[in-house]
């Protein structure tokens, strides 16, 4: 409840009205272990979708983009073993680029629109890519992280440019190049998603 007494939409709030505000402050400590414990705190008292609320709410009102990756991780980590054994597989293909930097490990984030197939996604699933010039070639990656925005500008602001394979991009370089493969129409309609994975080497 607000000061008013009218029940506020914010999830962040609603969990201070539970008593557990101390586990927001301890969320963004600068002590890991004490952020890890918050989390986790968290994530036992909601479900997946609350959770994930929690960051964004979070993200809003924190800049420190390093304390955050390390939260975000945290929290993947604790859906994943909540999602294991109820995961799903899907099928994407890549451009030849993208598909090598994946499989060299230098470019952990796949950029898609959020359209009906990608909100299907859920951390812990699996994809298994094929390489456009060689449909072959395929490799299968884990869900790490979903990252959703409003727009690209967002996703690029958010994560550094070494994540999507672009080390030393600018984010007006990032942008443009992005703006070849979708169009402003499609941002706009569908948003976006940062999907953060893990390559998974085949073991002979």
């Amino acid at each position: 409840m607000n000061e008013a007494g009218n029940p506020t939409n914010s999830l962040i709030y609603n969990i201070g009205d539970l008593g557990e505000s101390e586990l927001l402050m301890e969320v963004l400590s600068d002590n890991p272990s004490n952020r890890t414990a918050a989390v986790m705190g968290i994530a036992e008292r909601f479900d997946d979708e609350q959770v994930l609320a929690v960051l964004s709410r979070m993200k809003i009102k924190e800049t420190n983009k390093y304390t955050l990756n390390e939260i975000e991780k945290t929290i993947s980590n604790i859906l994943m073993k909540k999602n294991v054994v109820n995961t799903n597989t899907y099928d994407m293909k890549l451009y030849d680029l993208p598909f090598n930097k994946i499989k060299n490990g230098s470019k952990t984030i796949e950029i898609r629109l959020f359209d009906e197939k990608r909100k299907k996604l859920k951390v812990g699933d699996y994809i298994n890519f094929s390489n456009l010039e060689n449909e072959k070639e395929t490799m299968k990656v884990r869900i790490l992280a979903l990252h959703k925005y409003d727009s690209f500008l967002e996703l690029y602001t958010n994560n550094i440019p070494e994540k999507f394979g672009c080390k030393g991009y600018s984010i007006d370089q990032l942008m443009m190049t992005t703006y070849g493969i979708y169009s402003k129409e499609q941002e706009l309609y569908y948003g976006v998603l940062g999907i953060e994975i893990e390559y998974l080497k085949v073991t002979e």
